[in-house]
């Protein structure tokens, strides 16, 4: 496997200061799923840092490119499912009301009185 180097990214972006702000906000936008990688995986579930400097490395991404995209992913709102998260939580509270009801049930049955509040 070829490694890229700083070397090879400065080639697309001269700027060491601007090279490491492109990288990372490429970084962040393929680890958050704002993004999919523009070259091949070679070792399958590598790191979004380095995935982001061999794209620039190949001259696939570019300073650009970094604000094209933020630019696009503010336009669009995200994408929430909002009704997976209630059935979630109903689904969540329904485990424990029926915990809460076993465990009344197991007091009931092994005749330990219930904590009364004062």
């Amino acid at each position: 496997m070829a490694r890229t180097t700083a070397d090879d990214c400065l080639h697309y972006i001269p700027n060491r200061y601007e090279l490491v702000l492109v990288a990372s906000k490429r970084a962040r936008q393929l680890s958050v799923g704002m993004a999919k990688p523009m070259v091949e995986d070679e070792e399958k579930f590598e790191k979004s840092s380095v995935l982001s400097l061999r794209e620039i490395g190949e001259g696939k991404i570019n300073t650009d490119d970094i604000t094209l995209l933020e630019q696009e992913a503010q336009k669009e709102p995200a994408q929430i499912d909002f009704e997976s998260i209630l059935r979630g939580f109903e689904e969540t509270d329904r485990e424990m009301e029926e915990k809460v009801e076993e465990e009344q049930e197991l007091r009931g049955e092994q005749g330990e009185d219930t904590p009364q509040e004062d």
